[in-house]
């Protein structure tokens, strides 16, 4: 599936886990070019959590790695791209463990961008609210014996840091997919067309506001591996650490 999302990108045939052939034949030299290209002070950010006393540790990081010199030549990674595609296009293919079929209707988010300002928080919540709307709406049609399909929900996920894919999965009952094709398109259609009602709103602006105020109570006692985890997305992508 990988290959097909980001086509056209510098990401096909760039597995993150890797391939066991590089594994395999990689040599000691170029672990070693590998490492200086890319183990540089200019690339590193270091995320402390905990019960510390931040002076102390700033100190302690400063002592350790004042010694490490600069590089003489700054390297930047190179910054993949996903287009966005311009036509429809479909991939079909079978898999020998998935006892069912499955569809998937998706496009790639063109507004996307990390939280950096009140805009960008505002869209990120506009997303969530029509996905959770769309959500509940979907399971509320699995009650009904005429709906076509077992089960179907919204999708929102990350293939790279910049790359956000929205759109839909359902299971079609045997031989319902055309039915159940069209009438997800139907779904889709009457969100895209009519919005929401206003009990709809009423509802999930209250869930909204529960869950943010549930969290700001608790957020000085969030745990060290999700705080580190937040800082090092922001790290990582820029993202304004809430």
């Amino acid at each position: 599936i990988l290959p097909f999302e980001l086509a056209d990108s510098e990401y096909v045939g760039k597995l993150p886990i890797g391939s066991m052939d590089v594994i395999a034949n990689v040599t000691r030299e170029e672990l070693i070019d590998f490492y200086k290209q890319w183990y540089r002070p200019e690339n590193i950010s270091i995320v402390v959590t905990g019960d510390v006393e931040a002076k102390s540790v700033q100190e302690l990081i400063k002592s350790t790695m004042k010694d490490i010199p600069a590089s003489a030549k700054k390297v930047s990674p190179v910054r993949g791209y996903v287009p966005v595609r311009t036509e429809k296009d479909a991939l079909i293919f079978s898999d020998p463990e998935m006892p069912y079929a499955q569809v998937q209707l998706l496009a790639k988010d063109e507004n996307y961008r990390p939280i950096k300002t009140e805009e960008d928080l505002k869209s990120r919540y506009l997303t969530s609210f029509a996905n959770d709307v769309f959500n509940s709406r979907l399971a509320e049609t699995i009650a009904n014996p005429q709906t076509a399909w077992l089960s179907a929900y919204p999708v929102n996920y990350h293939e790279t840091n910049t790359s956000v894919f929205n759109g839909v999965l359902f299971v079609p009952k045997d031989d319902c997919f055309t039915e159940a094709f069209k009438q997800m398109i139907e779904e889709i259609d009457r969100l895209l067309l009519f919005g929401v009602t206003q009990s709809e709103f009423d509802r999930e602006k209250d869930s909204i506001i529960a869950k943010e105020k549930s969290w700001y109570d608790k957020k000085e006692t969030i745990s060290s591996a999700d705080r580190a985890e937040e800082l090092v997305r922001h790290s990582l992508t820029g993202e304004a650490y809430l």
